[in-house]
């Protein structure tokens, strides 16, 4: 009889292993996987890199230039890049971008990512090893791409971490299945817990941009566009605020002046010899926010963002950036929220007998009459105002609004205002997404905003990362299959 490895190759690392009949007794020597012959899963990798299973001390590029991971971003459920919206610090400067992963360095050029313009916001590339490309991968635009080897900085073998993952299939809720059993006090008082934990957090973010940057109108533009980029394009919204601050954008009176800086210096404005070719009106508006974009560039000389920072693929039309752009630019017009005295605007609806009724009137945006019946230049679609959906509203009230004023309220040992901002929270109805969903087919109960955040942060903090050892729900689950055991 002959028994064969699963995987043999060169040991990287490896053992001998001993097995035995009544007959025989046979040798079998363990080692890690030939990477040549058998293909590590796309998905293994994904989950080193998400869940951080590496040893984060002393990292250093190919090239010995040190990292510090930030934020390792988000996984990217569409084309393009990996992980979006990652922050690392390399050799002592900050990037934010994306992080795209192989199980070589080969393979970036393999899948052309090196002529996809998709992928020039790459700010790390990820390999679980070295090859003869390492350290020579190039962005479509010519740039050399920091690079970092997975394979000496895992916590556990490739192999244990290959077979956990076959047997272990990841599941987007740990305790899938269970949660109809815990009650409903214990699910409640921890929704609650790490609602407010979750509250405090974003608080304390605020904290730290003031102290870099204390203008409560900045924050609040910048929030505001943050939060109306949604996950993909949040990042790209965020850098836009800041190329165009708001002491540029209240010199501008007209709001087709507002529209093309912003396209312009978003890189999303068609190029001149493109005009040509688009239909008639579509030509004519490319062309008149081309030319006021360059009239308007001889006075503010902003540098222009590349196109390949925005992301359109799989995205619904209603979240185009394109459309979230022209919608964002409303808010900048004449008489709007942030045109003039826009915490003096947040304080009065608060104050309101209906604050969250007051708040979404401050927020909706009404673009131009072109962008209702378009999404992006290119192409006309159905007629619709294009106005924001209340659930998108919603999402801006808890995730740029209420954080700030919470701040404010913070800042100035103001208790009332603080109090209005909870109550008022309680009366938001649920938010309506991926994450609440998943709790929902679970027959959990969301009641209101803080139960919703609650949800969010359950996911985010302790599901995503298997932290059920410390999350109340998971030592319920716990104890109760010990005790059942006993």
């Amino acid at each position: 009889m002959k028994t064969k490895p699963l995987y043999s190759a060169s040991p990287l690392k490896g053992g001998t292993l001993f097995y035995g009949s009544q007959d025989d007794v046979y040798e079998v020597k363990v080692h890690e996987p030939n990477f040549s012959k058998h293909k590590i899963p796309e998905s293994l990798l994904h989950d080193i890199w998400q869940y951080q299973r590496i040893k984060k001390e002393y990292l250093k590029t190919t090239n010995y230039q040190s990292i510090e991971i930030i934020r390792q971003g988000i996984p990217n459920l569409d084309s393009g890049p990996d992980f979006l919206n990652a922050t690392i610090i390399i050799d002592g400067i900050k990037w934010h971008g994306a992080i795209e992963i192989h199980g070589s360095s080969k393979e970036w050029y393999h899948h052309k990512h090196h002529e996809d313009q998709r992928y020039n916001n790459t700010i790390l590339h990820l390999s679980l090893l070295k090859d003869l490309y390492t350290g020579t991968l190039r962005r479509q635009d010519g740039s050399l791409i920091p690079e970092l080897i997975l394979l000496p900085l895992l916590k556990t073998s490739l192999r244990s971490l290959i077979y956990n993952k076959a047997v272990n299939p990841s599941s987007p809720l740990p305790c899938t299945g269970q949660l109809k059993s815990v009650p409903e006090s214990i699910k409640n008082d921890w929704c609650l817990s790490v609602s407010k934990a979750r509250l405090s957090r974003k608080k304390r973010q605020i904290s730290e941009v003031y102290l870099n940057t204390p203008d409560y109108d900045s924050i609040l533009h910048s929030s505001l566009f943050k939060a109306l980029g949604y996950d993909k394009n949040s990042e790209a919204m965020g850098e836009l605020a800041k190329r165009i601050p708001l002491s540029v954008s209240r010199q501008l009176h007209a709001a087709v002046e507002l529209e093309a800086l912003h396209f312009g210096v978003a890189g999303l404005l068609p190029h001149k010899n493109e005009c040509a070719m688009l239909p008639p009106e579509e030509s004519r508006n490319a062309r008149k926010l081309i030319d006021i974009f360059e009239q308007l560039q001889k006075t503010f000389n902003i540098p222009t963002m590349h196109s390949g920072s925005w992301l359109f693929f799989r995205l619904r039309p209603a979240n185009f950036p394109t459309l979230r752009i022209a919608q964002a630019t409303t808010w900048l017009s004449k008489g709007s929220l942030l045109y003039h005295d826009p915490l003096g605007q947040l304080f009065e609806a608060v104050n309101q007998p209906k604050p969250f009724s007051a708040l979404l009137d401050l927020l909706q945006c009404r673009p131009s009459t072109f962008w209702h019946t378009h999404y992006h230049f290119r192409k006309k679609a159905h007629l619709n105002k294009r106005i924001l959906g209340k659930q998108r509203l919603i999402k801006l009230i808890i995730n740029a609004l209420i954080p700030l004023l919470l701040f404010i309220a913070d800042q100035n040992d103001d208790i009332d205002l603080e109090n209005r901002i909870m109550e008022m929270l309680r009366s938001i109805p649920p938010e309506d997404d991926y994450v609440t969903r998943l709790f929902a087919k679970e027959n959990f109960q969301l009641s209101d905003g803080i139960m919703s955040q609650g949800i969010h942060e359950l996911y985010s903090s302790f599901c995503k990362p298997l932290q059920c050892l410390s999350c109340d729900i998971g030592k319920h689950l716990i104890q109760t299959d010990n005790s059942n055991n006993e």
